[in-house]
């Protein structure tokens, strides 16, 4: 008899304990996603200050004849390159953070279709087809369903995943052009029936006489999208392993773990995908906090500052 009681006792604290292990994890993720929206959002604002200055530029030496030969060759390409990557891996990290991916991406699809239609009309010599808001929001609407097949890999081997995607990346870098290469050196030169519709341009493969001044197709930048996608898991299981190394260097238990990683200070979860926190302190002042507020608000950046820069130039050069 007194054999079931002890085992009805370690069969308790078992569940006890894997419990406790349950609502560390859930309370880290918590606070990880807390400090990652930060970090997140400032790094997006420094992006969107980077492309509104690009913009700029490009308005002054396409529309206003400014000499900058350094613009148009390779220190400006890596400028632009530069922007799209940083925007739109951190775009691939977000989606897993978004509770309503599928209104999300109605809503970035809404405002690149928005941009094509007024430069069709309003700057023609300047339009843009299947650009960055384009991809984006065809990229957050398509990951809905290839998530249930890559979160456990992102889950459990993020790193394998990351290298995986950007590797595609870099392989297709080059699908625009007609081949695929590593390194400047081309592997394999693609069919040229491959580059015959709207269709296909949108897929990675312009037709003949295609034209956009921003240009973004789903290969090969979706694979940089899914780079972010499963660099949140490297970085979630990274803030993990950080935060297990710092609790068991200063002897805690689970519970001491707990409750000092409580987000709310009561066991209460955090709101993982608003980056909600319970002990707010006072007001932030600083270079960061504006960099993560126009992060917080770049879609509405994106959507006004070329009007916005187009308004200035006017009233400069009348």
């Amino acid at each position: 008899m007194s054999g079931k009681k002890e085992k009805a006792l370690k069969d308790c604290s078992d569940g006890n304990l894997k419990q406790k292990r349950k609502d560390l994890r859930e309370c880290s993720d918590g606070n990880m996603a807390r400090k990652r929206i930060r970090w997140v959002d400032a790094l997006r604002g420094w992006s969107i200050i980077s492309m509104v200055a690009y913009h700029a530029m490009w308005d002054l030496v396409f529309l206003y004849g400014l000499e900058a030969d350094w613009y148009r060759g390779l220190p400006g390409h890596i400028w632009q390159q530069s922007i799209c990557i940083v925007f739109i891996g951190l775009s691939g990290f977000c989606w897993c953070l978004d509770r309503h991916p599928v209104k999300r991406g109605i809503l970035v699809s809404a405002g690149g279709l928005l941009v094509t239609v007024v430069t069709w009309f309003a700057a023609y010599e300047a339009r843009v087809l299947f650009g960055v808001l384009t991809l984006i929001g065809a990229s957050i609407l398509l990951m809905i369903p290839l998530d249930r097949i890559l979160r456990p890999l992102r889950d459990h081997l993020p790193a394998a995943g990351f290298l995986t995607a950007f590797f595609m990346f870099l392989l297709f870098y080059s699908v625009n052009s007609g081949a695929l290469s590593l390194g400047g050196r081309v592997i394999c030169v693609l069919p040229k029936t491959l580059y015959r519709n709207l269709f296909t341009t949108f897929l990675g493969f312009p037709m003949p006489g295609f034209y956009s001044s921003d240009y973004f197709s789903l290969l090969p930048w979706f694979f940089l999208y899914g780079s972010g996608y499963f660099f949140y898991g490297l970085y979630h299981k990274m803030i993990r392993m950080s935060e297990a190394v710092e609790a068991g260097s200063k002897g805690q238990d689970l519970q001491g773990i707990i409750e000092e990683r409580s987000p709310c200070g009561d066991g209460q979860k955090a709101d993982r995908h608003e980056g909600a926190d319970c002990h707010e302190s006072a007001d932030h002042h600083g270079i960061g906090d504006l960099l993560a507020f126009l992060g917080k608000h770049s879609f509405l950046i994106y959507l006004l500052h070329q009007p916005v820069l187009s308004l200035i130039f006017a009233i400069i050069f009348s």
